[in-house]
């Protein structure tokens, strides 16, 4: 007879489609009975379901022996499973120190960095062992930092390569599954801890829900985060995927704050989120910096651009024929034609006799002008604001100079003088970092 935890794993895998397609899995394993129970249910479906399975355990070298029993725990697990297993060790304390960040924040960016590898090594996927009873404390933490919508729909059974088969399992069908399986645990003694707010949730908050209100709750509130996830969902949906300042003023603050974390590809603040939406609504040019990731925000010319700060200045270098990587800046390529290429924004054709002199890429300067080809003379800095390009990135534009005199500046292309005209020359290819993309 099946335990409830295989009853509601197997129909977790099947609702949310989280093998399908899937030929391997990554197990995070860190030796506690919901990671333990994790490996070994999925241990005996890998056959039946035909993908093959391994484990990573990361030693965060904050516990000493504790922690040293645990990896060899892991590694013991694992081998009576005949399933391989990766360790790492890595110094936290220090990672965190040098971040400036706390030692969960710290270990939990080195596990998912390490888990990305690993799935990508083997192109498969990351099973971790999240439970309703981690969702209904993710979602009472959440609350209580007066998150949004999102934060409120704790923890999704699917995301990216990342898949939660027990995310409808309660804390004791995991324990009852580990007793009906003769299975054996480590119990982190830093969990038991009430120093961390999570562990006042789950040790304290919650028993006195039970105890005083709904001895169901922690399903009650595992079903509610499913719910949000649901509402979520349906709103995303309706977020156009536009940068038009004047398409997202017309969204109402629901849409326009989700569009926003579209653009930064990231969760924002509350205080973050509503320095945009008044940068939007205010209709002026202006800027939001400091945001997450080292991103900035400029309003300009009707769009809203969200990316990484600049770059430090462009250093002047040589160009020579085939890559030039330029560091914060991408890649310029030299290459001789066989034939007309076509032209756009990002290449530029030279005649071949130019190629007799040295040719440099360096940084726009005050004062510099040419004459565009086909086109009358002007200072770079008059053609970037007849072009309306974004004044952030009007200092960042690649010149390219011969012997001192500009034969090309992107975007507005060649020089006169330097231009290849109908025969094949010399095409110069500027790849863009993303960020400086126009």
């Amino acid at each position: 007879m099946e335990t409830a935890l295989e009853q509601k794993a197997r129909k977790a895998l099947e609702k949310y489609g989280m093998l399908e397609g899937v030929r391997h899995v990554v197990v995070g394993l860190s030796g506690g009975a919901d990671s333990v129970s994790l490996l070994h249910f999925l241990a005996g479906l890998r056959e039946e379901a035909g993908f093959s399975l391994t484990a990573l355990h990361l030693n965060h070298l904050l516990r000493g022996d504790e922690a040293l029993r645990d990896e060899n725990y892991a590694k013991g697990l694992c081998g009576a499973l005949d399933i391989d297993i990766s360790v790492f060790r890595l110094p936290i304390a220090d990672i965190a120190k040098a971040r400036g960040v706390s030692f969960e924040t710290a270990g939990r960016d080195e596990r998912y960095r390490l888990f990305e590898e690993e799935a990508a090594k083997y192109g498969g996927v990351v099973a971790t062992a999240h439970t309703a009873s981690d969702a209904a404390e993710t979602l009472l933490f959440n609350l209580m930092r007066g998150s949004g919508l999102a934060g409120l729909c704790a923890i999704p059974p699917r995301r990216g390569i990342y898949i939660r088969p027990l995310i409808d399992c309660l804390r004791e069908e995991i324990e009852d599954y580990c007793a009906a399986n003769g299975l054996s645990y480590v119990t982190d003694s830093t969990n038991l801890s009430t120093d961390y707010a999570r562990n006042r949730v789950r040790l304290e908050l919650l028993p006195y829900m039970k105890e005083h209100f709904n001895p169901g709750v922690v399903a009650a509130l595992a079903r509610t985060a499913a719910l949000l996830r649901e509402d979520e969902a349906a709103l995303t949906a309706l977020v156009p995927d536009t940068d038009g300042i004047a398409v997202l003023r017309a969204l109402p603050f629901a849409l326009r704050s989700r569009a926003l974390r579209r653009m930064a590809d990231r969760a924002l603040s509350c205080e973050q989120t509503k320095a945009l939406d008044a940068l939007i609504m205010s209709g002026e040019n202006g800027a939001v910096k400091s945001l997450p990731g080292g991103l900035e925000a400029r309003a300009e010319y009707g769009r809203l651009r969200i990316e990484k700060g600049p770059p430090g200045e462009l250093t002047p270098q040589l160009l020579r024929l085939g890559d030039n990587l330029i560091d914060g800046f991408g890649n310029i390529k030299l290459s001789i034609e066989d034939e007309k290429s076509s032209e756009n924004i990002y290449n530029s054709r030279l005649k071949c006799g130019i190629i007799q002199n040295t040719l440099c890429v360096r940084a726009r300067a005050p004062g510099d002008k040419y004459r565009p080809c086909g086109r009358p003379e002007k200072s770079l800095a008059k053609l970037a604001k007849d072009a309306k390009l974004p004044a952030s990135l009007r200092l960042l534009l690649p010149v390219i100079e011969a012997d001192g005199r500009i034969v090309a500046a992107f975007p507005f292309g060649p020089s006169e003088e330097a231009a290849a005209g109908s025969e094949p020359g010399i095409l110069i290819t500027y790849y863009p970092k993303e960020h400086l993309v126009l």
